[in-house]
């Protein structure tokens, strides 16, 4: 069956490379497409309840609202309620349905679709257009309540690049939307895909393109118009998922990617032989050995020190050496940092293939600079994950904590993926002038989403089977200051 985001990703590439100085276009409708009108239904219609002290809709679930936000009679019809009602209700619903407040507080974007257009908006020469139904009047309020919902994607809408219908409401608006290309076309832009979920409003962009110039695809949500519009050359879909848009071919150059927990054989030999070229290990001290031990778990029964079976920092730094690879290791244990940095001085490797953890409850302020002197080149990583709450209640204070570390020597920061999804965090932490990793990312859908945070690395287990990689990482945070007491006492 035909991915429609495959197919997007193709015919992106084919015009990208047939045209690669024209300005491309991937042009969207907004409701039933961008925005579930399921939820602006919901809003509405328990508005009424509230305003009107009835209770027609306090168990209505989102789910039961399975038609088109205009075929609302048939479904008052099939509640029961009587014809009286139901003619007061549909009149209210459609003078509140678009007021300001219902725009604003009740419109929902469909699970990733904020992520297709974010990644679409951040390629060179790209752009993303609206084609809506909605008339010329609603503009601001569309706008704004776009621009509130696309925040947090770091999505933005602009009005130049948003064509709205002339004529009032439901009139005119299969020719408003052929129009709506055409005027995007006359303005020098290359539209590439027209993305609706109305099969009339597919129909007439196809009798328009008969060169088959713009790759034509059917969100199938819910829609008003009968299926047999829908032209047989468009492609038919409902999940935005990047994973089907996104190649590891296409991700973004600058960012640094690393491959957690290479820790054991299995991993090492998956790691080496991929396109990842950093590799992060975790180092102990094998008291037994007196040896660098790798291993992220620490000692049990089952895995002590000494055992067969163990892994060893220096055949780990030989392998990483003889492939070219770099390495980003991660100190468990502040008695091997003399050991560490004896064994890496011994291979050579060069200081901007090395990256280092250098979280203060273990190494502490004397570690940390003892790393930042021995390797003034290389990387030194701190997690932040603890700051969260006082990035919101009191930046001043986490910007103090973070000049302090940097004052030792750190100079990124590294923010959990749940942690880096919130709203400003990442874009806070480099207007402070410090670089940021986005760690533990958990599956190749997350993964895609932090490259569109645009960090300076992201660190993953890699499970992505998708991509024939099978990372076998815990998937879990190795450490959490919530076990390291003191550590706000280190650097007030």
């Amino acid at each position: 069956m035909k991915n429609w985001m495959t197919i997007l990703a193709r015919r992106y590439e084919e015009a990208r490379r047939q045209y690669p100085n024209d300005k491309l276009m991937v042009l969207f409708d907004i409701d039933g497409t961008i925005l579930d009108m399921r939820y602006m239904m919901l809003y509405v219609l328990r508005a009424f309840d509230r305003e009107h002290a009835t209770a027609h809709f306090a168990e209505l679930d989102v789910e039961e609202l399975n038609i088109h936000e205009n075929q609302l009679a048939d479904f008052l019809e099939r509640r029961g309620l009587p014809a009286a009602e139901r003619e007061r209700l549909a009149a209210w619903y459609e003078k509140n349905r678009w007021a300001p407040s219902a725009v604003m507080e009740s419109h929902r974007p469909f699970q990733g679709v904020l992520e297709v257009i974010r990644w679409f908006q951040i390629q060179p020469q790209t752009y993303v257009g609206l084609n809506t139904g909605r008339p010329e009047f609603l503009r601001t309020d569309t706008l704004r309540s776009l621009n509130a919902l696309a925040e947090e994607y770091r999505v933005e809408f602009a009005s130049e690049l948003l064509f709205m219908n002339p004529s009032s409401w439901d009139h005119d608006i299969v020719q408003a939307k052929v129009a709506g290309v055409r005027r995007f076309e006359a303005e020098g832009f290359r539209v590439v895909a027209f993305i609706d979920n109305e099969p009339a409003n597919l129909k007439a962009v196809a009798e328009a393109d008969p060169e088959h110039k713009i790759l034509l695809l059917h969100a199938d949500t819910l829609f008003e118009s009968h299926p047999r519009f829908i032209p047989e050359r468009s492609v038919s879909g409902r999940e935005y998922a990047l994973s089907s848009l996104v190649t590891e071919r296409q991700l973004p150059r600058h960012v640094q990617f690393i491959w957690q927990g290479v820790n054991d054989g299995a991993n090492l030999r998956q790691f080496l032989a991929s396109n990842i070229t950093w590799g992060e290990v975790d180092v102990r001290q094998d008291p037994a050995a007196q040896r660098l031990l790798v291993d992220c778990e620490g000692f049990s029964e089952s895995s002590g020190p000494g055992r067969e079976d163990a892994a060893y920092f220096e055949e780990h730094l030989s392998a990483f050496q003889r492939q070219g690879k770099s390495l980003l290791i991660d100190l468990h244990d502040p008695a091997c940092l003399d050991g560490v940095i004896d064994a890496l001085e011994r291979c050579g490797i060069a200081e901007d293939r090395l990256c280092f953890k250098a979280e203060p409850p273990r190494l502490e302020e004397r570690g940390i600079r003892l790393l930042a002197a021995a390797f003034p080149r290389a990387g030194l990583q701190c997690s932040v994950d603890f700051l969260v709450p006082m990035f919101q209640a009191s930046p001043e204070q986490a910007e103090k904590f973070l000049r302090r570390l940097s004052g030792w020597g750190v100079n990124r920061f590294g923010v959990g993926w749940p942690f880096a999804r919130q709203r400003g965090l990442l874009e806070r932490i480099r207007a402070w002038g410090y670089r940021v990793a986005v760690e533990e990312v958990p599956d190749l859908e997350a993964f895609l989403q932090a490259t569109l945070l645009l960090p300076d690395a992201i660190a993953s287990d890699f499970n992505f089977p998708q991509w024939c990689y099978y990372g076998q990482g815990t998937g879990q945070r190795r450490y959490r200051y919530e076990v390291a007491g003191g550590v706000r006492g280190h650097l007030l």
